[in-house]
């Protein structure tokens, strides 16, 4: 059998490589014009390039098999620190003005009726270091910590549209509209959620991939994933809300003795 030299081998791998690469492309581009798909979109991930302006910390909850977890990771990107995880879930997060972690729980997947278990943790450490029984007005306090208004009323909004557009935008309490992220993507694909930083300097957003967003207010720098609020595939974001705490900022905060009925 004739044998083709080194150099011809590598030739026709390379040949086979580009055209493998441009049938791909050829192929998404035909489903575009074809059948109208369009691509989730792609935002920079910031634990691949940290951003030390944003400033603080972001409590969140990721869903697994069978538990839920608190995670802690810098606003600005980098590791993220598990701090305690349940298998009956979180069902609302918060912070105190001092930095421990807020969280009530549920029972047998369901919230207590008429109020609930709260338990606060030591985020450096992911002791809990108190945990109450909290009646209605305490769960409903820890629900209530406003971060879609920022210091001044302005609120932000991520609106329905038919048109594959996924929209977030800032309202005045005038009523004046500022689009501060507008992205073309599949259908189903949506903003969840939106929420201030306690600065107001920055925005999270919550996708229908499960993706947790940091953008600067004023759009620029645009959205980078900052978590994922799921680890196994199939599961999908618990729907807890995130929670981000700078230090020395007691906006969206909350005093553990609002929420204990005896106090």
């Amino acid at each position: 059998m004739d044998q083709v030299p080194p150099s011809q081998a590598t030739d026709r791998r390379a040949a086979w490589a580009i055209g493998g690469a441009a049938g791909v492309v050829l192929a998404v581009l035909t489903a575009i014009v074809v059948f109208g798909y369009v691509p989730v979109p792609e935002f920079p991930r910031l634990a691949d390039g940290p951003d030390a302006s944003i400033p603080g910390q972001v409590a969140y909850v990721v869903g697994e098999q069978d538990r839920s977890c608190i995670m802690v990771v810098p606003a600005g990107g980098g590791q993220a620190t598990e701090v305690a995880c349940r298998r009956d879930g979180f069902e609302a997060l918060g912070w105190t003005a001092d930095g421990l972690i807020v969280a009530s729980v549920f029972t047998d997947f369901r919230p207590v009726v008429g109020g609930g278990t709260i338990l606060v943790y030591d985020p450096a450490t992911g002791h809990e270091v108190a945990s109450l029984v909290a009646g209605p007005s305490g769960t409903d306090r820890l629900h209530q910590v406003e971060s879609e208004r920022d210091s001044q009323g302005r609120r932000l909004e991520v609106p329905w549209t038919d048109d594959r557009r996924a929209k977030a935008l800032i309202v005045t309490t005038s009523g004046e509209e500022t689009t501060i992220v507008d992205v073309e993507g599949p259908r189903d694909y949506v903003f969840l959620g939106a929420q201030w930083s306690p600065d107001g300097e920055w925005i999270m957003l919550v996708d229908s991939r499960d993706r947790l967003l940091v953008l600067a207010a004023d759009a620029t720098p645009g959205p980078r994933v900052l978590a994922d609020l799921h680890r196994d595939d199939g599961d999908r974001w618990s729907g807890t809300r995130p929670a981000w705490f700078i230090p020395g900022d007691a906006t969206h905060t909350v005093e553990v003795d609002d929420l204990d009925p005896t106090a």
